[in-house]
């Protein structure tokens, strides 16, 4: 079973990969404040907003990488919406780290619930 108690944690400023939420409203404005190697990352990558999408963006730093993730309304994030997210990304901390992350914490965890008691 997983262990719910690791999946949220309030930020106290502990090292964590980084995940912005973006929609395709704010997707050219937020993309024209990139600089040039995170666009082309995304260029690289198709992403383009859209909802359920994400790309994996260089960083500079300890942390490999960082993550931004289309949601439908980065003010209202839904229940499902990081749910993909999940199985899409490697074992680690995440941060949302541009919104809140509202309804959509329901889906982060029970995008990371496994039942495997009867598995061997």
């Amino acid at each position: 079973m997983t262990d719910f108690s690791e999946l949220i944690q309030p930020d106290n400023g502990q090292e964590a990969i980084d995940i912005s939420l973006i929609d395709r409203s704010s997707f050219d404005e937020w993309l024209g404040a990139q600089a040039a190697n995170i666009r082309d990352a995304v260029a690289a990558q198709s992403f383009d907003g859209g909802a359920g999408s994400h790309a994996v963006l260089p960083v500079e730093g300890d942390v490999q990488f960082a993550v931004v993730a289309g949601v439908a309304d980065k003010d209202d994030v839904e229940h499902w919406c990081l749910a993909p997210l999940c199985e899409a990304l490697p074992a680690g901390k995440y941060r949302i780290d541009n919104a809140s992350a509202g309804d959509g914490i329901l889906g982060w965890m029970l995008g990371h619930y496994s039942f495997d008691r009867y598995l061997s």
